[in-house]
C-alpha cells in the first residue's frame, strides 16, 4: 500500500487473476477517505505481478508503478507505468526491449523537479547481457529523458541510487567493467533534470568493486 499526497492510496495486487488467467496482477487506485475504488489496471497474461515492485510519487499528481515480471511488451521484460493519482488514467508506460531485462526491478528515487530514476541491472543492451541501465523519467509525461546503460555484459548498472539532493544522484554499480578490467566498479553523478554525468569514478583492478560500501 502506498499513500499518496492527494490522499489516495495505490495498492498493487501482483496475485490477481482476471478472466481465468493466473497471477497477471493489478494496480488499484483507491480513495483514502472512503475507500472507494477509482480505478485498476490489469496485467494482461499470466505471471506479470502488475503492481509487484512498488510505487513512487512523481511529477505533479502522478504516480510511478513498477512491474520487472511484466511480460505485456516481451517475456520477464518488465514495465514501470506513470498514472495520474487522481484518476487512475495511465499516462504512459516503459517496458523491456529483451526477455527477462525486468525493468524497474532496482532502485528507485524521485526528485522535486517532478523526475524519477530507476535502476534495471538485469537489463540487456544491445546483446549485452545484463549490462544494466538507469532511466530518468519525466514523471508529468512519463517520458524518457536519459538512458545510461552498462557498456559490458554483466556490467549491472544501477544497482544502486543514491539521492545526493534534489539535482545530482549517485550510481553505484560494483560489477562494473572499465577499459576490459572486469569487476572494478563504478560511481557515476548524474544531473537529476538532464541525466547527464557528471562525474565517474572507477576502481582500478580486476575485483575492486569500487564504491560497494556506499
Amino acid at each position: 500500500m502506498f499513500e499518496l499526497s492527494n490522499g489516495n492510496v495505490a495498492m498493487g495486487w501482483r496475485l490477481e487473476d482476471v478472466s481465468g488467467v493466473m497471477n497477471v496482477g493489478a494496480v488499484k487506485l483507491i480513495n483514502g477517505s472512503t475507500g472507494a475504488l477509482i480505478a485498476t489496471v490489469n496485467g494482461t497474461q499470466s505471471g506479470d505481478f502488475l503492481g509487484s515492485d512498488g510505487f513512487l510519487e512523481v511529477g505533479t499528481g502522478n504516480f510511478a508503478a513498477f512491474s520487472d515480471s511484466d511480460s505485456t511488451a516481451i517475456n520477464g521484460g518488465g514495465s514501470v507505468k506513470v498514472l495520474n493519482a487522481t484518476t487512475g488514467a495511465v499516462i504512459n508506460t516503459i517496458t523491456g526491449d529483451f526477455t527477462n531485462d525486468a525493468i524497474g526491478s532496482d532502485e528507485k528515487i524521485a526528485f522535486s523537479n517532478g523526475n524519477f530514476a530507476f535502476g534495471s541491472q538485469r537489463d540487456d543492451v544491445s546483446g549485452m547481457a545484463n549490462a544494466g541501465s538507469v532511466m530518468l523519467v519525466n514523471g508529468n509525461t512519463g517520458a524518457v529523458i536519459a538512458t545510461i546503460n552498462g557498456d559490458d555484459s554483466g556490467d549491472e548498472l544501477g544497482e544502486t541510487l543514491i539521492k545526493v539532493n534534489e539535482d545530482v544522484f549517485i550510481m553505484r554499480s560494483r560489477n562494473d567493467a572499465n577499459g576490459g578490467i572486469s569487476d572494478v566498479g563504478s560511481v557515476f553523478f548524474v544531473n537529476s533534470s538532464t541525466g547527464a554525468l557528471i562525474k565517474q569514478f572507477y576502481g582500478d583492478v580486476e575485483n575492486d568493486r569500487f564504491g560497494q560500501e556506499i
